[in-house]
C-alpha cells in the first residue's frame, strides 16, 4: 500500500489573504469613523431679564394593586379625571408625570392615558421606574 507523504514534514498554513483583509477592514473601519459632524462654536448673548418659564408638573402613580394616586392622594380614576379637567382650565401647559408600578398591566396604563386625554391634558410623561 502506497503512502503519500508531503515534501516537508510540517503542513504549514498560508495567511497571505487573511492578512490582506485584516488591513481592508482596518482601513474601511478608520475612515468611516472619520464622518463626525463638524462643530460650531456659538457665543450666545445673555438676556437682562431672567425670568425663567416653569411648567405645573404633578403625579400620577398607579401602584402594584392598582391603587391610584394624585400626587399623594389615593383617588379613584374619574376623580383624577375631574381634578385634571379643573386644573387644565388653569393651567392649560400642565404635564403630568405618569409613573407604574413594573407589575401593572399595560391595559391598565393605557385607562389611565385614557382618563388623562379626556381630562383634557395634553402632556404627559411616563416613567419606568417602580415606586
Amino acid at each position: 500500500m502506497k503512502t503519500f507523504r508531503s515534501k516537508s514534514e510540517n503542513p504549514e498554513l498560508n495567511i497571505t489573504a487573511l492578512i490582506d483583509i485584516i488591513f481592508i477592514l482596518l482601513i474601511f473601519f478608520m475612515v468611516s469613523s472619520s464622518f463626525l459632524k463638524p462643530t460650531i462654536s456659538v457665543k450666545l448673548p445673555v438676556a437682562a431679564s431672567k425670568d425663567k418659564i416653569e411648567q405645573k408638573k404633578l403625579s400620577v402613580y398607579i401602584s402594584e394593586n392598582l391603587e391610584l394616586y394624585l400626587e399623594k392622594d389615593i383617588l379613584p380614576i374619574n376623580e383624577i379625571q375631574d381634578r385634571l379637567a379643573e386644573e387644565i382650565l388653569t393651567t392649560p401647559d400642565l404635564t403630568i408625570m405618569l409613573y407604574s408600578d413594573k407589575n401593572v398591566m399595560f391595559e391598565h396604563v393605557v385607562k389611565v392615558l385614557d382618563a388623562l386625554k379626556l381630562s383634557g391634558v395634553k402632556n404627559v410623561a411616563i416613567s419606568h421606574n417602580t415606586i
